[in-house]
């Protein structure tokens, strides 16, 4: 399992353009040299208009031994 959370604040004297990007995730070995992975990743991203520029990655992974 895997987490990871990271906050950037350009100037902290100003509000509204904060950024805070996530990670989760987890493997699992199926046996057999095959394994899979599934990793999701968000990005919120604070403005100061309504238009925000939030993202949402979600990743699945399948790695063989051959």
């Amino acid at each position: 399992a895997l987490g990871r959370v990271d906050v950037f604040d350009p100037n902290p004297d100003t509000s509204g353009d904060r950024r805070t990007r996530t990670i989760a995730g987890f493997s699992y070995d199926c046996g057999g040299g095959v394994k899979l992975a599934f990793t999701d990743h968000l990005v919120f991203q604070e403005t100061e208009s309504a238009a925000r520029k939030n993202q949402h990655l979600f990743q699945v992974n399948l790695s063989a031994k051959l």
